[in-house]
């Protein structure tokens, strides 16, 4: 046991792995025709670059565009290139950004790799959607590491190229106000965040990009009528029948995060709770997200493993971490029976199950317990 434990430590070995799933994944999607995903930011780039409208069905790919048209011109390296290539560095690019970011954590080597191999499978599954959550954690793990540093021009890159990528990503702002949010760190936002904004400008005119942000707005709005995705609201209305409205949990969760980020702040003790933060805010912008689906849990299966270090390890805390590995990560896989996900995992939401409690769970200690320092050493 302890050869395969360094086994799985060591460098070379993980580089193997990364590797090899990277290869595999590019070549099953290519070869099944199922990189619809990758067709759809394929063509946003070809369409902004033909002045199409970026939000309308097109008989190329099955679904709609709904990203900023910022992401669009971040897209351009793979969807010139010929898409077998194209699949692959996407692919790699989405693995080597989570792993690398992971390991920026200012925590133990076998803390990391902890995570990491916890994660694994949900980061295969995201892999194979070719969907851009992984890049999605890796920008919050970011906007944490580096602020914690003190780096502050990176600290506000990466929320802020997230948030082009994906809106809820700019919750990574958390990190810098709880971390007395300084005078100096408002010119990288603006900076940062302007660059983004009016980087489409390299092709239309104010006028237009004014458009295209409306249009964008419009089809982003449209989704939250009618979605409650992989969530806590999904989990709600499907297995407790309880009708809710996606827009005022939304909001309630809103203000469970300012109340939770107050309570901290009055506690003064950020610095010996920075890592149940994280893992917070690496479950909630999932689990009350309406847009969620099964390759978002890539961004919170990483937050219940950071809790599980941190967690006194009571029954509870392993019943409620294998209850995340089995319902949450391994549903979704063909190692879970078919019969039961697709009648039973699915129709009630239940891979939202085991991060929704972890959540609950962190909510109360981060109201109501004090914590003990924890700087990424504990056993």
């Amino acid at each position: 046991m302890s050869k395969l434990q360094d086994a799985l430590k060591n460098p070379t070995y993980i580089a193997v792995i990364n590797t090899v799933i990277v290869l595999v994944v590019a070549a099953q999607q290519y070869y099944f025709n199922s990189f619809n995903n990758f067709t759809v930011y394929q063509y946003s780039v070809f369409h902004f670059f033909q002045e199409l409208p970026l939000y309308d069905a097109y008989p190329q790919y099955h679904g709609h565009f709904f990203y900023n048209p910022t992401f669009s011109i971040l897209f351009i390296p793979y969807a010139y290139l010929p898409t077998p290539l194209g699949i692959l560095a996407w692919v790699l690019t989405l693995m080597m950004t989570f792993y690398y970011a992971l390991r920026l954590l200012p925590i133990q080597r076998d803390k990391v790799i902890f995570i990491y191999f916890f994660s694994l499978i949900e980061l295969v599954t995201a892999l194979q959607n070719l969907d851009t959550a992984p890049m999605v954690a890796a920008c919050i793990f970011a906007t944490f590491v580096y602020a914690e540093r003190q780096d502050y021009f990176r600290a506000t890159f990466f929320p802020n190229i997230g948030f082009f990528v994906k809106g809820y990503v700019a919750i990574g702002a958390c990190f810098l106000m709880m971390r007395k949010f300084k005078p100096r760190v408002y010119p990288y936002v603006f900076f940062w965040f302007s660059f983004f904004l009016l980087l489409p400008l390299i092709k239309y005119s104010p006028t237009e990009l004014y458009q295209i942000y409306q249009d964008w707005g419009s089809s982003y709005a449209s989704k939250r009528i009618f979605n409650v995705g992989v969530s806590a609201m999904g989990l709600l209305r499907n297995f407790f029948g309880i009708p809710v409205s996606v827009w005022h949990t939304q909001i309630a969760a809103g203000l469970l995060l300012i109340l939770t980020m107050v309570r901290i702040t009055f506690r003064k003790n950020y610095a010996q709770e920075k890592f149940h933060f994280l893992s917070y805010i690496l479950i909630w912008v999932v689990i009350f997200n309406h847009l969620a689906d099964s390759s978002t849990y890539i961004i919170a299966v990483p937050g219940v493993a950071i809790w599980y270090l941190i967690s006194e390890r009571t029954w509870i805390d392993k019943l409620l971490l294998g209850l995340t590995f089995v319902v949450t990560i391994l549903s979704p896989t063909d190692l879970f029976p078919a019969f039961i996900r697709q009648n039973i995992v699915e129709p009630y939401t239940l891979k939202a199950l085991g991060p929704t409690l972890v959540f609950l769970l962190l909510q109360y200690e981060l109201i109501f317990s004090n914590f003990a320092p924890f700087n990424g050493k504990k056993k």
